[in-house]
């Protein structure tokens, strides 16, 4: 009888984060397995493949692998050291308007978890920096964390009175909504980002008036708590109409009770230009970027007017070449849609697939699984620094561009609507006010004197 190949898997910390360390003699059947089923990484410095730690992901490596090959889970190394860069810097930044304390430091999720704890510790997504309550006390603590990597420390002083938006709200026990209301929202066909939304927001009205008797309260109190958001928080009418659909699909839900639209009404959209850029522009940065998978992307984006998450999401079977259309599943709003496939895209996308073959997602990522909305929006932005765009360019603003150079080649407004997936002409017309190569065609009372 045949021993079964041999895996010793143990439990260590690379780059700061846990993972599964797996070492087994070479072979070729199992490396395809678990790159596949875990994406697993290959260390060439410390001869051995790890994937992420989970639990979900020990019982996966039993259900996979259990059967074909013997399994040693090690337990000597299971508390394996972090090894952490010595001699780094550390930029402390006391903010007195605000009383903060910013910190930069490299990442490593061992001092992550360190500042965590720290006093009214904030996680600032759109700056990607930690905030601490700003305290001689906090200082010292900062400094101690860092300690054994050897630091240079740097601490300085913010002098403008410009207000960081707190752009990450620190964590909310979502266990204290109504499951009802998740349920309801699920038999609703509400997307799973719009519960997530909702859940979070009520969650944290919840916790807010956790004293209170939530069903009787007055709309006065409610409408107090909007207005504290947007005022003294700075967060945008997006966010309060949002909040406003949240509330009203809870208390509605949960208490039978219709709030009060004159004392917590909708805030009136403001009505913005989409940005857009020359098509010179776009051309050159399409002509500037080298990378192949990057050119692609920025073709598809600005080819075909997709979203960010549309080419993230869309699939290879999702191009039909014999047809020649390409189908976008569950876009924005729940929605399907077909889009032709421009001849200039046909032979470029035939030689992308030819070149990186890929398996599932039509844009794959190192290790061939999907590709990471982030990734794309970098890939746009250093695409436009190399053209020296002087723009902040991001592919929601390749998309704008689609539509404002169609309607300007003369493409019809109801075709632009389809491409685009809008459920309204209305919205779509919006590129109308854009466009201003038919308004340079009318002419000026100008025109008519002498200067």
């Amino acid at each position: 009888m045949t021993s079964k190949p041999v895996i010793t898997i143990y439990r260590g910390i690379s780059y700061g984060k846990e993972v599964f360390i797996l070492k087994f003699s070479y072979n070729k059947n199992l490396i395809e397995t678990i790159k596949a089923q875990f994406k697993a990484r290959w260390d060439p410095d410390k001869k051995h493949w790890h994937f992420r730690y989970s639990e979900k992901n020990l019982q996966h490596i039993k259900q996979v692998l259990e059967n074909d090959y013997q399994l040693n889970f090690t337990r000597e190394q299971i508390n394996a050291s972090e090894t952490l860069p010595d001699n780094i810097k550390v930029i402390m930044e006391r903010d007195a308007f605000n009383n903060r304390l910013y910190v930069h430091f490299p990442y490593a999720r061992i001092w992550v978890d360190a500042i965590r704890k720290l006093d009214a510790a904030w996680w600032h997504q759109g700056e990607k920096i930690w905030s601490v309550s700003l305290s001689e006390e906090n200082i010292k603590k900062v400094r101690s964390i860092f300690k054994d990597a050897h630091p240079t420390f740097v601490l300085k002083t913010i002098h403008h009175t410009h207000h960081r938006k707190q752009t990450h709200k620190l964590p909310v026990d979502r266990t204290i909504v109504d499951k009802e209301y998740i349920r309801q929202l699920n038999l609703l066909n509400r997307s799973e980002h719009t519960i997530n939304n909702y859940t979070s927001m009520i969650a944290r009205f919840l916790h807010y008036f956790k004293n209170e008797d939530i069903g009787r309260l007055p709309e006065k109190q409610i409408k107090k708590y909007i207005h504290h958001h947007r005022e003294k928080q700075g967060y945008s009418e997006s966010y309060q109409r949002l909040m406003i659909s949240a509330l009203k699909s809870y208390y509605k839900i949960i208490y039978k009770r219709k709030l009060d639209e004159e004392e917590i009404p909708f805030p009136k959209k403001s009505k913005r230009l989409p940005k857009v850029i020359s098509q010179k522009d776009v051309e050159n940065m399409i002509r500037l970027t080298v990378n192949p998978k990057h050119k692609m992307i920025l073709l598809m984006l600005y080819g075909l007017g997709l979203r960010n998450s549309e080419l993230s999401n869309l699939r290879l079977t999702d191009i039909d070449f014999r047809r020649e259309i390409i189908t976008i599943y569950n876009a924005k709003g729940r929605k399907d849609r077909q889009i032709p496939l421009p001849d200039a895209l046909t032979e470029p996308i035939k030689r992308y697939i030819r070149d990186f073959v890929p398996k599932e997602f039509f844009i794959t990522g190192q290790f061939g699984g999907q590709y990471s909305g982030s990734s794309i929006d970098k890939v746009v932005r250093q695409a436009a620094g190399r053209a020296q765009v002087k723009f902040n360019v991001t592919p929601h603003v390749l998309r704008h561009c689609f539509a404002t150079h169609s309607l300007e080649k003369g493409i019809d407004l109801r075709y632009i609507q389809v491409m685009l997936g809008h459920k309204s002409s209305r919205t779509t017309e919006i590129y109308t006010h854009v466009s201003t190569r038919h308004l340079k065609k009318v002419g000026n009372p100008l025109d008519d004197i002498t200067i």
